[in-house]
């Protein structure tokens, strides 16, 4: 099963509803280097195409993609 890209944490990137049993979305995709100019680690050395490339995110659950966000 897919899990949080944090190191510390196994949270899975789905979880079931134990009322439905339907799979929910538990995950979130986040920049390690942010879209914007000024946001937390931005790298201006950084070109757009590395920016927008899938070695510039991560799988987090919930709580760690927020919590990358706001910091």
């Amino acid at each position: 099963m897919f899990r949080c890209a944090k190191p510390d944490c196994s949270k899975p990137l789905y979880r079931m509803n134990n009322e439905t049993g339907e799979t929910i979305l538990n995950g979130r995709v986040a920049h390690i280097h942010p879209r914007r100019r000024g946001g937390p680690r931005w790298k201006d050395e950084m070109t757009a195409e590395d920016n927008r490339s899938a070695d510039n995110l991560l799988l987090l659950c919930e709580e760690h993609a927020f919590e990358i966000d706001d910091t």
